[in-house]
């Protein structure tokens, strides 16, 4: 089970939910953004309060991934890790991961002793740019990806067809151009042409094999390398459930996909921040 520490009281909910059955949940939370996007990084101290905090919420004696929001969070690199370590050897926290660390930064913990097994990270079909250095890096030293945004704000439902179909909060992003939305702050060029080529097409091919867009979508990210978990919202209970019927896709349904989106991966490069330029992961 995950949530996202950012969205308040989300810990406290899960804290309730979670009385008496603690056992049959894995828990995964992060540190970060405690003051908005212009947080001050987070000294060894601060990062102890932060687990504490978290504990209380959630009120349990331990969560089992604790993950680095990003890596700017970190007053220093060295000091937080040991700090992590020590987290793990009171039993407060099980395992710990990073979340938004490009290759550079992922090297950068893994130097100075860091050992994540894990990198929450976006990554979907619409937002393939960590196929480029992320997946691999992560590989690399032993972390797994957890792809958050597996629907691409629902943009892999198949709901939306053009542009002015997508609400415009959800076009904040690299993929539309920030003409396109005022509230857009990357100042990148976007893919909106190729994305809605690319969702014309999925939509063929998931006609043609009798699966729900959604579904595909989050077949297609469970099924690419070194990727066991998608991390996938949901604004009803019917929609959680649905959420969590992973089909088992053909290799060539998922090929005919790769394929249909590769023009989005091309035009967006190897920008791996959707939001922010320059990227704030390296």
């Amino acid at each position: 089970m995950f949530l996202f520490q950012g969205y308040a009281g989300s810990e406290e909910v899960l804290g309730m939910c979670l009385e008496g059955r603690r056992q049959d949940a894995v828990i995964a939370t992060k540190f970060g953004f405690r003051e908005g996007p212009n947080t001050p990084p987070y000294s060894p101290q601060q990062i102890d309060e932060a687990v504490t905090r978290s504990l209380n919420k959630l009120k349990t004696n331990y969560v089992d991934l604790l993950q680095v929001h990003f890596s700017s969070f970190l007053e220093n690199m060295e000091e937080s890790v040991k700090e992590l370590e020590r987290q793990v050897s009171l039993g407060r926290i099980k395992y710990y991961g990073v979340s938004n660390f490009g290759p550079v930064n992922m090297k950068n913990f893994v130097d100075v002793g860091g050992k994540p097994v894990s990198n929450q990270i976006g990554y979907n079909l619409l937002w393939r740019s960590v196929e480029h250095e992320v997946i691999p890096s992560s590989q690399k030293y032993g972390a797994s990806i957890l792809a958050y945004s597996p629907l691409q704000q629902g943009l892999l439902t198949g709901k939306f067809l053009k542009v002015d179909d997508v609400p415009m909060g959800r076009r904040r992003g690299k993929l539309f151009s920030p003409e396109s939305c005022h509230l857009a702050r990357h100042g990148q060029e976007g893919a909106e042409k190729e994305v809605f080529e690319a969702i014309a097409k999925m939509n063929d091919i998931c006609k043609k094999a009798n699966v729900p867009m959604a579904k595909a979508a989050l077949s297609w990210v469970l099924n690419q390398p070194n990727v066991p978990v998608a991390i996938v919202g949901a604004r009803t209970p019917e929609q959680m459930v649905e959420n969590c019927e992973i089909v088992d896709l053909p290799q060539s349904v998922i090929k005919e996909l790769t394929e249909a989106t590769e023009s989005v991966k091309n035009k967006i490069g190897k920008s791996i921040d959707q939001w922010a330029h320059p990227d704030r992961c390296e």
